[in-house]
């Protein structure tokens, strides 16, 4: 049999303290809830990655919000943090914010649609997360933006599905949009 040689990688004390110092200073999770929707996450983060390679650490946090000069303040945060350990840092990845319409004539039209197909008022929500409506107000922020989408379960997992029955029924949901836009 033979043995793989592990390599071990030991960082000095300030490396060790400065590291620890940023796991616990670090924003994580939940920062702001909509003053305007009830139970809605406005802006967050989370350390999505935290790796060693070589002889430095690497890691990644994903930072969310609905309003833009909270996401901007909220990497202004994560930057001061860096430079104040001495770490650098790398911004990639940017979504867009995609901030709710009290007002949206698209809404109205694709509530109206959905009421006519399957007689019954549609149930509209609002989500924390990073979708295409935020890159294309990013490009023309007058856009009146919907999202639409079948049931799906754990998504981002090994696990994630996507129910066929509802996807049948989104597509003829668009179908129907379409036909009477």
């Amino acid at each position: 049999k033979v043995e793989k040689e592990q390599t071990v990688v030991a960082f000095d004390d300030k490396s060790t303290r400065a590291f620890i110092d940023l796991l616990v200073l670090i924003p994580n999770g939940v920062i702001l809830y909509s003053r305007k929707l009830k139970g809605l996450v406005e802006t967050s983060l989370n350390i999505g990655v935290v790796e060693t390679r070589d002889n430095e650490v690497f890691g990644a946090s994903m930072v969310r919000s609905s309003v833009e000069s909270e996401k901007i303040h909220l990497k202004g945060v994560l930057v001061a943090l860096m430079n104040r350990l001495g770490a650098s840092y790398e911004v990639v990845g940017d979504y867009p914010a995609w901030q709710f319409l009290e007002k949206s004539h698209l809404r109205d039209i694709l509530i109206k649609e959905y009421e006519e197909l399957y007689k019954k008022t549609p149930e509209v929500t609002t989500v924390h997360a990073g979708l295409e409506c935020g890159l294309f107000i990013g490009k023309r922020p007058d856009l009146d933006c919907v999202s639409i989408g079948p049931d799906m379960g754990q998504v981002h997992s090994f696990n994630e599905h996507l129910s066929i029955e509802s996807t049948k029924r989104t597509y003829d949901y668009l179908l129907a949009i379409l036909k009477n836009m």
